[in-house]
């Protein structure tokens, strides 16, 4: 491939246990839909480092890398805790396979509480981005609920 991959064009976020998973793989099983070859690369949640990550998490993300070679598929080394992109270039990487799909995504449901995530405009809107991640109404309603405040019940009010 010459040049750069295209980058996302839009992004799945979501409390955890909320079915961002089975949503990334239906998605990528689409013809017209690529999606990042690993879900929850987290790049633009600076809190995701592994210097913030437990011993016990980085295990975890360690034994998941070693997928990571098969999931690229392009005979270059990957970095033991590589299914966290880290670095742009490693961001970038997630999307090589990219082949003409019309809608580019990435599912990370951390940048919904993430405080970063988004908020540099340097960055998120390289990704085909506005600068913020958005979340649906379903998401507000949640927020609202942990504000303690009553939900909108319709939109507009």
């Amino acid at each position: 491939m010459t040049g750069r991959p295209p980058l996302p064009n839009f992004f799945i976020v979501g409390a955890g246990k909320a079915g961002t998973s089975s949503l990334h793989d239906y998605l990528g099983q689409r013809p017209q839909i690529y999606m990042s070859a690993v879900k929850e690369p987290a790049y633009f949640a600076s809190e995701i480092r592994a210097e913030n990550l437990s011993e016990q998490f980085q295990r975890h993300v360690q034994l998941q890398s070693r997928e990571l070679p098969k999931r690229l598929s392009d005979g270059r080394p990957v970095k033991p805790l590589g299914w966290l992109a880290f670095e742009w270039e490693d961001y970038e990487r997630l999307f090589q396979g990219v082949r003409g799909e019309t809608a580019i995504g990435e599912a990370s449901p951390i940048y919904l509480w993430s405080k970063t995530a988004g908020s540099d405009p340097g960055t998120a809107p390289r990704a085909g981005g506005t600068g913020r991640f958005r979340g649906t109404d379903t998401t507000s309603r949640w927020f609202d609920a942990r504000r303690g405040r009553t939900p909108r019940c319709a939109p507009g009010k």
